[in-house]
Parts: structure tokens; sequence; C-alpha cells
């Protein structure tokens, strides 16, 4: 159908198409007849408004689309035995599964230790004396309380 009988939701779609298709603005504007860059920019995010109704969604929606053609072109040298080509479709797998959510989520242990709990490591091993720790700590009760959490037992002269 010639581009002066479209009707505005079909040039919408028409001009979303070009756009999954990496045409720019400008040429969607020439092909489609708007009169300028704006106009064939919001043709194309009304019917994104209409397909999606968060932006996020709009890009990703369009992602999506651009991952599959993509997809597709490789698909046919990779089942020929193209080794790149096998390679890119994984990536292109990769980056969709990422953009769609279907990745495991990733989780990341952190240990935290504290010097309190190098001490009492220190203490266990028998690296570090009451009163050596006592002085260092300048607190004798603070000293006895981690030999107690240590599992040591001190005794101490009064």
């Amino acid at each position: 159908m010639p581009k002066d009988k479209l009707t505005t939701r079909e040039r919408q779609m028409e001009a979303l198409r070009l756009r999954q298709d990496a045409i720019s603005y400008q040429e969607i504007a020439d092909t489609l007849g708007y009169k300028s860059v704006s106009g064939a920019y919001k043709a194309v995010m009304s019917q994104l408004d209409r397909l999606m109704r968060e932006p996020a969604d709009k890009v990703r929606h369009l992602e999506l689309t651009r991952i599959d053609r993509l997809y597709n072109i490789a698909l046919k040298a990779a089942t020929g035995g193209n080794i790149a080509a096998i390679d890119r479709c994984i990536r292109l797998m990769e980056r969709r599964a990422r953009l769609k959510g279907l990745d495991a989520p990733t989780t990341h242990k952190h240990e935290v230790v504290t010097w309190k709990d190098k001490v009492i490591d220190l203490i266990k091993e028998r690296k570090v004396s009451f009163s050596d720790l006592a002085i260092e700590v300048g607190d004798e009760s603070l000293a006895i309380s981690l030999f107690k959490q240590a599992g040591v037992k001190v005794e101490v002269d009064s």
C-alpha cells in the first residue's frame, strides 16, 4: 500500500518495524512521509505505547526483537558448522536470557571477621597468653571475657 494511503496506525506500525531493523529516525521519516525526525520518533513511541506500557519494557521489547532477528541469521551459519556463529548464537541467547530475567540470581557470600573473632582464634590456638592480652587491650575484664568466649579457663590472682 502506498505510504499516503496508510492509516495513522499502519504508519506507526511500519515505523516501529523499521526501527526494529535499526533504521534511523531520519530514514523512517523520509520513507513514511513524516515531516520531521520527531514525527518518526513519535510514531515509533506511539506504537510502542500500544505494545508496552513501561519505558523500560519498550526498550527491552525492541532489544529482544533485534536479538531474535540476529539470532536467526547467526543460527543459519551455526547449523552449517560455523564455530564463530555458534559462539555468537550462545552470546545472543545469554543476552536474551538476561533481558528476560531467566538466569538464576547470583549470590555472593561475604564473611566478616572482627578483631574479637581473630583474638578468640589466637587464644584457642594458644598463640596469645592471658597476661599479654590483658596488657594489649588494657582491660583485664575484657581479656577474661575473650578467654571465656574461646572456652579457655583463666585463673587470675586477686
